[in-house]
């Protein structure tokens, strides 16, 4: 059952006709213009309203930014995290994993990838076994087993010993068709990696369903993926012929870390025939963090067809809110003048978005730069 799924229309803002997205909350600022008159303090957090002041919407903007980037903070120290980089020798966006190549190289004696292309199909019952590295004879050692893939070899070229175990389980496949020739596709995978004994990442292909039609599309799928500690689940649904789901969560033991929740409307259902402009609407719910969301709406395949959009053609076809804890405290727009997209407050003040995602990619480059290197240039 696809639970996570709970985008609607309801949620993405107002009248796709108007060129510019208005501000809703004007009367609720003139009311608490109001209501602040004679008090020198602001009390209004505290007279059970619920009411920000725009320097307070700002302050969990930036809040919600920090609790993103200590989440991924969490990844980059993770253990699934420290063990790519031993295992690749990384260091500022630079690797050196010969050793790893040549040792996956000597693999391909004994597990032959070449014949999925010849025969469109992984023979997963004729792999299946035990594959054991020797570091000293620099081969690999098979002993038979069944229902699995199993491979053991060291985490780094320095390891005296085989800490890493791969274990590849559960799969299954499934016949399709694709332009008159046959393939297999699969239908269900568990694949694990321990490193000392202990799950650093783990990747189950819970539910794959395919179309009958001439492009076997996936109509339903989910996927559980662990990249210790985070907790990934994807999902896509086929609600109709025209109307596709997908669901995106991201959690560090059981909080979120990140969301996205997506509806996809199409013109027509001959999926060999689609052009841009047939992809009609994409709506949905983005989520940086638990308490901070963008609702959006957009008529993307109108906008596609567009050569030259103007600022208020771009603002009609698309419309974007910002959510803190469920409370609108801002709209999202593309500003000409700016070039850029710029974030309208409640009391009608805006910037554009730049103070925001800056400071949040270049503290990202510091927390992955041991593999991605220098990649910020504001």
């Amino acid at each position: 059952m696809f639970v996570g799924f709970s985008c609607s229309d309801s949620g993405t803002g107002g009248d796709n006709g108007d060129p510019q997205v208005e501000n809703p909350n004007d009367d609720q600022d003139n009311d608490d213009d109001q209501n602040d008159d004679g008090d020198d303090n602001d009390d209004s957090d505290d007279d059970g309203s619920g009411e920000t002041t725009v320097e307070e919407d700002k302050e969990h903007i930036e809040l919600s930014i920090d609790n993103a980037l200590s989440a991924l903070e969490d990844l980059g120290k993770g253990d699934l995290s420290v063990a790519i980089e031993t295992f690749l020798q990384a260091n500022a966006g630079e690797v050196d994993a010969a050793w790893a190549e040549d040792m996956f190289t000597e693999l391909e004696g004994y597990i032959n990838t070449s014949s999925i292309e010849e025969n469109h199909r992984f023979d997963f019952a004729a792999h299946a076994g035990t594959y054991t590295w020797n570091s000293g004879s620099q081969t690999w050692t098979k002993t038979s087993a069944s229902g699995q893939i199993v491979l053991h070899f060291p985490s780094s070229s320095s390891s005296n010993s085989n800490d890493v175990t791969v274990t590849l389980s559960e799969y299954d496949d499934t016949a399709v068709v694709i332009d008159g020739d046959g393939f297999y596709l699969p239908t269900s995978l568990s694949t694990k990696v321990e490193l000392d004994g202990t799950e650093i990442f783990r990747f189950d292909l819970k539910e794959i369903a395919y179309s009958d039609n001439a492009l076997p599309i996936p109509t339903a799928l989910d996927i559980e993926i662990f990249t210790a500690p985070f907790t990934h689940q994807i999902m896509f649904a086929k609600n109709s012929n025209t109307e596709y789901q997908f669901s995106l969560t991201v959690d560090n033991n059981g909080t979120l870390v990140t969301g996205l929740d997506t509806k996809l409307t199409l013109a027509h259902s001959d999926y060999n025939n689609l052009d841009e402009d047939d992809f009609e609407m994409l709506t949905g719910t983005f989520n940086l963090t638990q308490d901070l969301a963008i609702d959006f709406s957009g008529e993307i395949g109108t906008l596609a067809a567009l050569d030259d959009p103007s600022e208020n053609q771009i603002n009609s076809l698309v419309t974007a809110e910002v959510l803190y804890q469920d409370t609108k405290i801002g709209d999202l727009e593309y500003s000409a003048e700016a070039e850029n997209v710029i974030i309208i407050y409640k009391d009608g003040s805006s910037e554009t978005v730049d103070r925001y995602y800056e400071r949040f990619a270049e503290e990202l480059e510091l927390i992955f730069h041991t593999y991605t290197g220098d990649w910020v240039s504001f």
